[in-house]
């Protein structure tokens, strides 16, 4: 299996007109760097928030004129039930155009909230360029990024006359409060999507600054379970030993659900996981990994108990059962002598492939009816796990065009242990699906003073112009 991967990641013999392609193209980017940085600062001084409803509509109209400056045709703003989604689509051109595959690209153009305003350096939506990065609400998730897709079809357009590959635009305003509008306009609108291959950028590298090419997400389930006993806080002398206590019966209910040893015992949990391949796991030893720095970073003596014999395998395959936070009873200082009325806990599912989130949901339901009756379940949102092969035919491409937009030996990530609505594009339009995070690993997205490093934005750029030339090329390995 190792000489499968190393076999997979081989570098691709580039032909003459290819590499005449990309150097054209790359040294446009470089002529026109600065107006793509102001490109991306234009957008960022758009607040979408999409938690809040914030100026959204606003921002797909800047964006749809951007793409449309940038020679991407038939570009649309389409109105939803929620956020607009911004459309856009170029068709091959040049030999064998004919023959040229066709890619999905998404991206979402909403922001978190910018708060606490007062940990910013700069005001969030002002974009501020110091010590070689934009510093701004977006700059790295996902705005800046996702125009990384639309400026490399500015540079090839102009450098070279086409794009050899078909290319469908696909931007969404909800990623951050959960692309509801995405999943309606996905599965009504699975012919006009249909692509060979989806792609996207988000996210950062890897936390040693090394590019990454990502094939999969866990998916996830949250929920939220309500205990309760009298209609008040009781007195606990008074009152304590016949009137029931939810605490107790919390504690029970979860370790009734989680052992000692890590392993899950609601029944059927772990039912058809699929395992880990050969060269899944052989793609796990390319990347680099410090247990012992990555301990005293966070303040842990040791891993967690449970599955997966390494801290990559537990991430990418084995799924998890969390709790986020409990509450109920009196947790002020000093000491209140009650009996809870009502105790709450959060909690969330990491899910891999081959698990669905309403199975588990089913699963994980019937269990805690079996323990406690009464208890109230809250489903808060789930989202099913994505997988694509990682000797999928256009992996190689998409490996070997990061490995030139970045100049270095990119990782092969077979899951991310997040979530993203990556199932759509997987199981709703079955297209395969690869990411390649194009922000550096410190961008602070979702916290103050988010940002993104310039040579990290001119090398997404650069991955983009090659990703599209070498598809629609065809480029193949010897």
């Amino acid at each position: 299996m190792k000489e499968k991967m190393k076999e997979n990641q081989k570098k691709t013999v580039l032909s003459q007109e290819i590499e005449g392609q990309l150097s054209k193209a790359f040294a446009d980017v470089d002529t026109n760097f600065e107006k793509y940085v102001d490109g991306v600062c234009r957008l960022i001084r758009h607040p979408s928030i999409s938690s809040l409803g914030q100026g959204l509509p606003e921002c797909a109209q800047a964006l749809a004129e951007m793409m449309q400056a940038s020679g991407i045709e038939d570009v649309k703003v389409v109105e939803t039930k929620g956020a607009p989604l911004v459309l856009g689509s170029i068709d091959a051109q040049g030999p064998g155009a004919a023959e040229a595959p066709t890619l999905l690209v998404y991206g979402h153009y909403d922001v978190q909230p910018p708060e606490p305003l007062e940990a910013w350096d700069s005001p969030p939506f002002e974009p501020d360029i110091r010590d070689g990065r934009i510093y701004g609400r977006g700059t790295g998730d996902n705005k800046g990024q996702l125009l990384a897709h639309v400026f490399a079809v500015e540079s090839l357009k102009r450098t070279c006359g086409h794009v050899p590959v078909n290319i469908k635009f696909l931007f969404e305003g909800e990623e951050e409060s959960g692309s509801g509008a995405l999943l309606d306009f996905i599965s009504e609108n699975k012919e006009a999507l249909a692509a060979d291959l989806a792609f996207y950028s988000d996210g950062p590298m890897m936390e040693n600054g090394q590019a990454a090419v990502v094939f999969g997400a866990r998916g996830v389930l949250g929920m939220e379970i309500v205990l309760r006993g009298a209609n008040r806080d009781v007195h606990s002398g008074n009152m304590g030993g016949p009137v029931p206590n939810p605490g107790w019966d919390l504690v029970q209910l979860l370790t009734s659900m989680k052992g000692p040893d890590g392993w899950v015992k609601v029944e059927g949990f772990y039912d058809n996981i699929l395992s880990p391949s050969g060269l899944e796991l052989a793609a796990l030893e390319g990347i680099a990994f410090d247990a012992d720095e990555f301990k005293r970073t966070y303040g842990i003596k040791k891993f967690a108990p449970g599955p997966g014999e390494s801290f990559h395998e537990k991430l990418m395959f084995w799924p998890t059962m969390n709790i986020q936070g409990m509450v109920g009873g009196y947790t002020g200082k000093g000491m209140k002598t009650v009996t809870p009325a009502e105790m709450r806990v959060k909690m969330d599912m990491r899910l891999v492939a081959n698990q669905d989130p309403e199975d588990i949901l089913e699963k994980v339901t019937g269990h805690i009816m079996s323990i406690n009756p009464n208890a109230e379940i809250i489903v808060r949102h789930g989202t099913p796990p994505s997988k694509t092969p990682l000797d999928h035919p256009m992996a190689p491409a998409m490996i070997e065009a990061t490995r030139i937009g970045f100049e270095e030996e990119p990782v092969v990530v077979p899951c991310s242990g997040g979530t993203a609505p990556d199932y759509m594009f997987t199981s709703l339009l079955e297209i395969p699906l690869i990411i390649v995070p194009y922000a550096n690993p410190d961008e602070d997205n979702h916290a103050p003073n988010e940002n993104l490093r310039l040579d990290c934005l001119r090398a997404g750029i650069r991955t983009s112009i090659a990703a599209f030339l070498m598809l629609g090329s065809g480029a193949n390995r010897e």
